[in-house]
């Protein structure tokens, strides 16, 4: 068969029918985005009704109330905490302030973890503390550090003990 024969007909390639229909005849709906919701069953729930009542939920709520007061800590534990970040936090004002050493330059310290952000669970009687240098430290200036904030809150503790006893 030539060109032009039955199935190309006298169009040729690329003719005004290659696509199917030409774009003159083509009829598009225009585009109403208001009017395309997706399937949602929240919206159209009354004409679904439900196979087995609702389920009572009061029972699981008292479940999760008993333990979150299970793993949630006491006001008194968590004073206590507070109490001990917050020496903890002068004595390294101290240091920042005092240090003349440039090995041990502290830039600032900061509270993180769960304490910081609220949730800490019963039990765990920690607060994590960042201590931020102003240049990379060495494995020396971190223990002296450690040793400093020791015996400056041993130091601190010590006539508050003699005046309990």
């Amino acid at each position: 068969m030539a060109r032009g024969g039955i199935r190309g007909g006298a169009r040729g390639r690329g003719g005004p029918m290659r696509g199917g229909i030409p774009p003159q005849i083509r009829r598009f709906p225009k585009y109403v985005p208001h009017m395309r919701h997706p399937f949602d069953y929240v919206l159209c729930e009354n004409a679904f009704p439900r196979v087995a009542a609702r389920p009572d939920e009061e029972l699981y709520e008292q479940i999760l109330l008993k333990r979150n007061e299970e793993l949630t800590p006491s006001e008194q534990d968590l004073a206590l905490i507070q109490g001990f970040v917050q020496k903890v936090q002068a004595v390294f004002d101290k240091l920042i302030v005092s240090s003349g050493d440039p090995e041990i330059d502290i830039d600032e310290t900061r509270a993180v973890g769960s304490f910081k952000k609220g949730v800490a669970i019963k039990g765990e009687k920690s607060a994590d503390l960042v201590i931020i240098f102003k240049s990379l430290p060495t494995k020396e200036a971190v223990s002296w550090v450690a040793n400093k904030v020791l015996t400056e809150i041993k130091a601190g503790e010590a006539p508050r003990n003699k005046a309990g006893e």
